[in-house]
């Protein structure tokens, strides 16, 4: 599933993916349109390519692009996602204090 809209953000990977699938939840839930970009892992090895590896130096997924900035790591995504959306959708994190 994804949620295509002018100003969506990008995300660089595959359903079969657990670290793509957190993202994806945490978009789904923070109510933010997005763009899933397939990359094929597995069988291409994708994330391999030159042009993947000027998105992830590390050829790994999912990578999040928002605006020319790419963001990888699930984890450090999501908390970008919820921190850059903290009043949009369901509060996943606790305010910093």
């Amino acid at each position: 599933m994804s949620r295509i809209e002018k100003t969506a953000l990008k995300v660089y990977g595959s359903t079969q993916s657990v670290c793509t699938r957190r993202v994806l939840t945490t978009l789904i839930e923070k109510n933010v349109p997005y763009e899933l970009v397939n990359v094929d892992f597995i069988t291409a090895r994708e994330h391999k390519s030159e042009a993947f590896l000027k998105l992830h130096p590390f050829g790994k997924i999912p990578v999040l692009e928002d605006d020319g900035v790419f963001i990888y790591e699930s984890r450090a995504v999501a908390r970008y996602i919820a921190k850059k959306f903290p009043t949009q959708g369901t509060k996943l994190i606790p305010a910093d204090d």
